[in-house]
């Protein structure tokens, strides 16, 4: 018995000093170690409700625009979204997702940029590979405004990591490396009156993935897909003259997650 209450108490404070700490399933806790990176200091970690060790998971990596991005708390980002969502039980939304939602310290705009910070958030995704069993052939990657642009910067620096991306109302210029996204599945999505980030960065994108990559993309005015769900390229443009909305709308659809969960990276 005495063995017993030892043992017991090594493994409490064992764990109390070195163990990491894994949420309930259906639930998000706030991660602070495992990576390196002088920019970004945390994210929340969130399992679906029927998460199990047993198999691994596709995993989203959700990018927030704005102030909100690099704050004086996390607390800023824990709830952007897809995982809003999914929290809420939102239309039936397929709850098949490991979401990780990083959050930067505060600086100028110039320096607090996701894409500046790619590597620290690839040390994430493997962390959560490692940690939470994501499943490295379903990594995806989104997010609006700030977060779109990071998106696409991401998805430009590794490529190799994610099987499909969706930007929202983000920036982007074809002047280097959009030939690393030849063959990666996306979802493009924006507001056609857009008054912060111009429609024209994503249109002028499109032209150039069709006339010097050879993709063809499905262009919609609305997220119904559903005859089309195998397109690996998709531009929907709202009719809208907002910034805002086009993430609320897109997070919201149970087709945009049907649509991730189409894709996935062969691993060779």
């Amino acid at each position: 018995m005495k063995v017993s209450n030892l043992s017991y108490l090594l493994l409490f404070f064992g764990c109390s000093i070195g163990c990491t700490e894994k949420p309930e399933p259906g639930k998000q806790i706030l991660v602070t170690e495992g990576f390196s990176n002088e920019a970004l200091d945390a994210y929340w970690l969130y399992l679906p409700k029927n998460y199990s060790e047993r198999r691994k998971w596709p995993m989203i990596m959700f990018l927030q625009g704005g102030d909100a991005s690099a704050s004086p708390t996390p607390n800023t980002v824990k709830n952007g979204g897809p995982v809003n969502y999914m929290l809420k039980q939102h239309q039936a939304l397929p709850d098949s997702f490991i979401i990780v939602n990083p959050h930067m310290r505060t600086g100028t705009m110039e320096q607090r940029q996701w894409y500046k910070n790619a590597d620290g958030l690839i040390q994430i995704i493997n962390q959560t590979i490692k940690n939470n069993h994501a499943d490295p052939g379903r990594i995806y990657l989104t997010g609006q405004s700030r977060g779109g642009h990071g998106t696409w910067g991401i998805a430009k620096r590794f490529p190799e990591k994610l099987a499909a991306i969706v930007p929202i109302a983000g920036a982007i210029t074809c002047k280097s490396n959009c030939e690393k996204l030849a063959d990666l599945p996306m979802w493009i999505i924006h507001n056609e009156g857009d008054p912060v980030v111009d429609h024209g960065y994503p249109q002028t994108t499109v032209n150039y993935l069709e006339s010097e990559l050879g993709r063809s993309f499905l262009k919609t005015s609305n997220l119904d897909i559903s005859e089309k769900m195998k397109s690996k390229s998709i531009f929907t443009t709202f009719d809208s003259d907002e910034h805002g909305g086009a993430a609320s709308k897109a997070y919201a659809e149970p087709k945009l997650y049907n649509w991730l969960l189409a894709n996935k990276k062969s691993l060779n």
